[in-house]
């Protein structure tokens, strides 16, 4: 059995690497059992019990959609889990966002249910279990015990999973049907990226929140709220996921790659000036407010060379605690002198780690794009048989690693021939399935019947 506090590092899922990502002042300064409530079929999935809420079965309604309710006790569990998964208190306007969502997700079952759509509670459960597994790395049963010891339940997690399988399925049966892509249409697009090699195109990830008449101001002050939150929790999938009302939620906000021509205006005038892991937003755009974040870029039909392999070898060496920050400036310009000294490539480099004190570790055939992004423009820099800046954590109170990377050998990215007829067309697809999809949910908003308590 895991202990509570090591399953919330698990949710917590910082980016892991080779290496730390912070650099010192050698680089340039960066100083229940299982609850089958939730289904779509005769009942509603929005019902709590006192076994899944663990309070006395008293329900005070804080919402009623179309005449369903939100209780009280459906808010504070959703609020609980997103509180321990990102360590922190959520502001009063965040919590509307909560409210704001539950809203959504009942909109969306309700509508799925009168499409005559059916998620039984099996199935339910599947995915609850996918869930833990893939998204957090532990059984379903860890994550009941998790969700209960946080003050959230296992049918909070699995009525907010309901709601994204039937919108998904509610967009497959009355918006994809309505979208046509010709085969014409396709190989246009492929002639324009040839004619276009070479064109910078963006891997973006997007959280759009519609703004209702008259309500822009609240929105805006809401988005300003999600940005505050990813700039303090790193997790864009996650908070995309729980915030976003695009289609592309389920997918933690993630556009693919795309041209600017391929966006509203209002983003393809604001993406070129993003850096890669930079955040901007919010944006007005379509009705609603935007905040983009940009993954990656990259040239249409031109090898990354970021694509390309590498063989690396780390070599550590651990910096003593107590040191003041010129002492750690020092211990690293050492340090870094001596492995630029290592001339034997990494035939020779443990042995040549061992005599200062350091210690050497082959990486084999990584590509370079999964090395974190200030170590990824330093591996490319180097030469064959040379050996990177030090990079590593300044923190005085303890002792820290310090790491340099010798270059072993490397191998050119794959030639690109660009995407397949198949591919362009999905494409097309999911981007006009996006913008109807935003659409049809600002039409569902509208003609709920929505009260507040």
């Amino acid at each position: 059995m895991m202990t509570t506090d090591v399953t919330i590092a698990r949710l917590q899922r910082g980016a892991a690497g080779i290496c730390a990502a912070a650099l010192i002042a050698v680089l340039p300064a960066a100083a229940q059992g299982q609850s089958a409530q939730p289904s779509i079929g005769p009942s509603v999935g929005m019902e709590s019990t006192p076994a899944a809420n663990g309070n006395s079965g008293v329900r005070t309604a804080s919402a009623k959609v179309n005449g369903e309710i939100i209780t009280q006790t459906d808010i504070d569990q959703r609020v609980a889990w997103l509180e321990a998964t990102n360590q922190r208190r959520l502001t009063p306007q965040e919590r509307e966002q909560v409210v704001q969502q539950l809203v959504d997700e009942l909109i969306q079952i309700q509508n799925a249910r009168e499409a005559e759509i059916f998620i039984t509670s099996e199935e339910v459960l599947q995915m609850y279990d996918r869930y833990a597994q893939r998204e957090l790395g532990v059984t379903s049963a860890e994550l009941d015990e998790l969700t209960k010891s946080v003050g959230s339940s296992p049918a909070s997690i699995q009525r907010m999973l309901l709601a994204q399988t039937a919108w998904q399925q509610l967009l497959r049966r009355n918006v994809a049907p309505l979208v046509n892509v010709s085969a014409r249409e396709v190989n246009e697009q492929i002639e324009r990226m040839k004619a276009d090699q070479g064109t910078a195109e963006y891997r973006l990830g997007e959280i759009y929140v519609a703004a209702p008449a008259g309500a822009d101001a609240q929105v805006e002050q809401r988005m300003q709220a999600i940005m505050t939150q990813l700039q303090e929790t790193g997790d864009f999938a996650a908070v995309a996921a729980q915030y976003s009302q695009a289609s592309t939620a389920a997918r933690g906000g993630d556009l693919g790659f795309v041209r600017l021509d391929r966006l509203p205006p209002e983003l393809a005038a604001i993406v070129p000036q993003m850096e890669t892991g930079q955040l901007q937003g919010p944006i007005p755009c379509c009705g609603g407010y935007s905040i983009l974040y940009m993954r990656d870029k990259r040239q249409v039909m031109v090898a990354d060379p970021r694509d390309g392999q590498v063989s690396l070898a780390q070599i550590t060496i651990n910096m003593p605690a107590g040191l003041s920050m010129n002492e750690m400036n020092r211990f690293a310009a050492d340090f870094g002198a001596k492995t630029q000294g290592f001339t034997g490539g990494c035939s020779t480099v443990e042995a040549d780690a061992k005599k200062i004190g350091a210690e050497a570790v082959l990486v084999n055939q990584i590509a370079i794009r999964q090395l974190p992004n200030q170590l990824q423009e330093m591996v490319m820099s180097t030469p064959d048989g040379g050996v990177t800046r030090p990079y590593g954590v300044a923190a005085s109170d303890a002792s820290q690693p310090l790491r340099a990377m010798m270059v072993c050998s490397r191998s050119d990215p794959p030639m690109l021939n660009g995407p397949t007829f198949d591919q362009v067309m999905n494409q097309i697809e999911d981007e006009r399935i996006e913008r109807r999809a935003q659409n049809y949910m600002r039409d569902l908003r509208r003609d709920a019947i929505v009260e507040y308590n």
